[in-house]
């Protein structure tokens, strides 16, 4: 089975957004996305990659096709951990 580069490309287009998307943003800040998937539209390598978290917010089933809403923000790690607050 030969794969598609077209969409090999697509991936690696859709990375280099999120990392611009993210690079715009200020730190604390998250992007919300909104699919009509059941799963998070990221694949977790990109998540990883670029050291970020998907965590779903809420699902309505009033919607065809279902909708989801998901948060994708930073992983805060130990250097941008705020402390005083844990």
């Amino acid at each position: 089975m030969r794969r598609d580069p077209r969409r090999a490309a697509a991936r690696y287009r859709e990375g280099d957004v999120v990392h611009h998307v993210f690079d715009a943003l200020r730190p604390d800040a998250a992007l919300y996305q909104y699919t009509l998937g059941s799963r998070c539209p990221f694949d977790q390598a990109l998540l990883d990659r670029l050291d970020l978290e998907a965590i779903r917010l809420g699902r309505t089933f009033r919607n065809f096709p279902p909708a989801t809403v998901y948060k994708v923000s930073r992983i805060k790690n130990l250097k941008t951990y705020d402390w005083r607050f844990a």
